[in-house]
């Protein structure tokens, strides 16, 4: 039987935004990073919560700077370091990633991973979807981030690719120091995972040499 993928939008309830929402923490503002695409939804969304949002629209970005074209370990590392580069260096509570992970080789999902460790601190919840199908659309879902802990994607793309399909003890290995709190099967073939930081984000692995860093955009929200 041949898979289907999804033609959004669609919506579900999102056990990670739940952590989102339930947790406040009143001595000080949150701080979260969104790796996808910039949504005025999302920003009104986490302004209501008193969150500091961050930006950094990262597959897209990729793309443009031609390191989606696998240059190489190197050239992944090196963008990173550009896309992540925040001048006032926050530790964020929570990561957004989405479904990034689907569209990213185990090797640059360690790369990846091992940037943010350093802008994590203990307790740090990153969000991944991780699709168990063996076809995903062209480029990453829309996500945006509805009342209550729904969450809604949508996709501007019919063309599809062939998915990783990571599995989750593979992930794990490549992402020191953090575990799994939650995982959700959808119905659509993805798994919601929310990621814990367990240990302290100094003892991450070197993830290599650093390009000149540019800027990030970063919203400030509330």
């Amino acid at each position: 039987m041949e898979e289907r993928i999804t033609t959004p939008p669609d919506e579900y309830a999102s056990l990670a935004l739940r952590e989102i929402v339930r947790r406040p923490r009143p001595s000080e503002r949150r701080t979260v990073l969104d790796l996808g695409r910039p949504s005025s939804h999302n920003v009104r969304f986490f302004s209501d919560l008193n969150c500091k949002l961050y930006i950094s629209d990262f597959f897209e970005s990729l793309i443009e700077t031609g390191t989606g074209a696998r240059q190489g370990e190197e050239a992944f590392d090196q963008a990173c370091s550009r896309l992540l580069h925040f001048s006032d260096e926050p530790r964020f509570d929570f990561i957004l990633a989405w479904d990034l992970l689907n569209y990213l080789r185990m090797s640059e999902v360690q790369i990846l991973v091992s940037h943010l460790r350093r802008l994590s601190r203990p307790g740090t919840r990153l969000l991944a979807l991780v699709s168990i199908y063996q076809k995903i659309p062209d480029k990453p879902f829309h996500f945006i981030a509805l009342a209550g802990e729904r969450v809604r994607y949508e996709s501007s793309t019919t063309v599809h690719r062939d998915s990783p399909r990571h599995k989750e003890l593979e992930l794990l290995q490549r992402m020191g120091g953090f575990a799994v709190d939650t995982c959700l099967l959808l119905r659509h073939g993805m798994r919601e995972y929310s990621f814990v930081l367990a240990d302290d984000p100094g003892r991450a692995d070197d993830p290599g040499p650093a390009a000149d860093p540019g800027p990030a955009a970063e919203v400030a929200s509330g």
